[in-house]
């Protein structure tokens, strides 16, 4: 699966979209009665990144964000623009609230993970790299079952492995089981050390109603692995 750039960004919006509806039927990269798969000028991944966190897939608000931003292009750091897309809105807030008590930012100094965004040290994706909805609603990885789809397999097969194959030394980071599962199904083509994925972080979305109670029990787990991680490398 190999994505034409150029292709699409002919039929990117000369508005700020509020829905699919508005979207030009030419940026639909797939479609069947289960999912829809569309195109959303992302930008580049911080391939140089330390820690580099994995979401399923860029939903509504990520997708309008990332339109805006090729509507409005203005030379400068384009890091601040991929750390605006992000994990927008609740995600982020409660992101960093995790994180930042498992004191990830205490080993870059800063004082907390918020600092981190825009910053060379993060780089943002999802396992599905491009934004996939299903219902009308943004894709959670269920319905269908994200390793029982075909389209979405190979957009794991193609797309996430090459894009995995240019970290160095990163800690790479799924948030929710999900996106864990996405990880370790291409792992061995990748040849990623189990140790280099910080399994068990809950999903950090507001929708997740076991966030809490998932991050707690799992708390010990993920700070020890971030330490060991740190301090081997």
């Amino acid at each position: 699966m190999k994505i034409d750039h150029k292709k699409y960004e002919n039929y990117l919006p000369d508005q700020i979209p509020n829905g699919i509806e508005d979207l030009s039927p030419k940026l639909e990269i797939f479609g069947d009665d289960k999912i829809e798969c569309w195109y959303a000028p992302l930008g580049k991944i911080n391939t140089k990144a330390t820690i580099a966190l994995y979401g399923i897939t860029p939903g509504w608000t990520q997708m309008q964000i990332a339109y805006r931003i090729a509507l409005r292009p203005k030379k400068g750091d384009k890091l601040k623009a991929m750390s605006t897309i992000a994990f927008a809105g609740s995600m982020r807030k409660n992101l960093i609230e995790m994180f930042d008590e498992l004191g990830v930012h205490r080993y870059f100094q800063v004082d907390s993970f918020a600092d981190l965004f825009g910053t060379k040290i993060l780089a943002y994706s999802s396992i599905l790299k491009y934004p996939v909805f299903s219902g009308g609603k943004n894709y959670n990885g269920y319905k269908p079952d994200l390793l029982s789809h075909p389209f979405l397999r190979s957009m794991l097969e193609s797309v996430l492995v090459s894009e995995l194959r240019e970290f160095k030394n990163c800690l790479i980071i799924p948030l929710g089981k999900k996106a864990a599962e996405g990880i370790f199904y291409v792992r061995k083509r990748v040849k990623l050390e189990k140790q280099q994925i910080l399994s068990g972080f809950p999903h950090p979305s507001g929708a997740n109603a076991h966030r809490v109670r998932q991050f707690s029990e799992n708390k010990m787990k993920l700070s020890n692995q971030v330490q060991a991680w740190f301090e081997s490398t």
